[in-house]
């Protein structure tokens, strides 16, 4: 019989703690394309900034090319691991 994924097998064991997570974020009115709707998108980058040190990332930078800010983050304690980059947008389209 093969191990468990240790991966999906955190996920299971975390479920109510990632779920009240994503319902946290989710509640972030963030509509990026509605000016009026900056508290919201802002409230969101602070979640995620929240998520992102809980998780042990470190350097969180939020990166500014003329919209709206990228986040960024390392978690460079596995030497000679291999790289990889998560790009996600955190705004949501107008309803």
């Amino acid at each position: 019989m093969s191990e468990p994924d240790p991966v999906l097998a955190h996920a299971l064991a975390s479920r109510p703690a990632l779920r009240a997570d994503l319902n946290a974020l989710i509640a972030c009115p963030s509509v990026g394309a509605d000016p009026g709707r900056e508290p919201g998108m802002e409230a969101a980058r602070r979640r995620l900034e929240a998520l992102i040190a809980a998780m042990g990332f470190t350097n969180p930078q939020r990166l500014d090319a003329g919209g709206k800010p990228a986040l960024y983050a390392e978690h460079c304690e596995a030497p000679g691991a291999p790289t990889l980059l998560v790009y996600a947008h955190y705004d949501v389209q107008p309803p």
